[in-house]
């Protein structure tokens, strides 16, 4: 078993009497395969164990758009979703990944032992809803910017603030980062070019270093 955040503070046997309780799954997934589907009203709750997944949509002019990105401990499901698009959200694998699975009424539910391990499992889980809020308010802070380079700068300031410094890399490719900001790749790429040009920022490949604020 992979240990995971929702865990922390419990032991391997702790944690493994709390997947029995919960009714937890394990499964692994290939890189473009469907992890969830946001469809009817699903109940169930995932965690990344390892690797990275998307919650993916397309816009009418079938434009793919990544509306939420998960790396290992972060969690996803129907109950916590921003609908966007005409097509339902579906989460995909960016990478092989492993997810553990849960079913929110028994996450909620008094467990009949009425644990500790249930008690601190719920703390962890609430940790990890948190840092789910804070990137998606980091998201619409993003998106909300209406010049492309607006978008740009908003995100790479974000990334420079959580790595408390001006030179990081990118959490993934710039095809990416171009759904993820819903911006196209062709624009995104001649407006990177201009802010090399003028001395905003420097970049090569994923790196990028931020030289100074519009």
């Amino acid at each position: 078993m992979l240990k995971s955040a929702v865990f922390s503070g419990l032991s391997d046997s702790e944690a493994q009497k709390m997947m029995t309780c919960l009714g937890a799954k394990e499964e692994k997934f290939n890189i473009t395969e469907t992890i969830m589907s946001y469809n009817g009203n699903s109940e169930d709750i995932g965690v990344v164990l390892s690797g990275t997944a998307e919650l993916v949509t397309y816009d009418y002019d079938g434009n793919r758009m990544i509306l939420e990105r998960y790396d290992k401990n972060s969690v996803f499901g129907q109950l916590f979703a921003p609908f966007s698009g005409i097509d339902e959200p579906a989460v995909i694998a960016a990478e092989n990944c492993e997810v553990m699975f849960f079913k929110y009424r028994k996450v909620i539910s008094q467990c009949v032992n009425a644990c500790e391990s249930h008690t601190i499992f719920l703390d962890n889980m609430l940790c990890l809803l948190t840092e789910k809020l804070r990137a998606q308010a980091n998201h619409i802070e993003v998106l909300s910017k209406r010049s492309l380079r607006g978008k740009l700068m908003a995100f790479f300031e974000i990334q420079a603030r959580e790595k408390q410094l001006s030179s990081f890399t990118l959490p993934f490719s710039l095809y990416t980062l171009a759904d993820y900001l819903s911006i196209d790749r062709s624009a995104m790429q001649r407006e990177m070019k201009k802010m090399r040009e003028e001395g905003l920022i420097k970049s090569k490949g994923k790196k990028i270093e931020l030289c100074k604020k519009i």
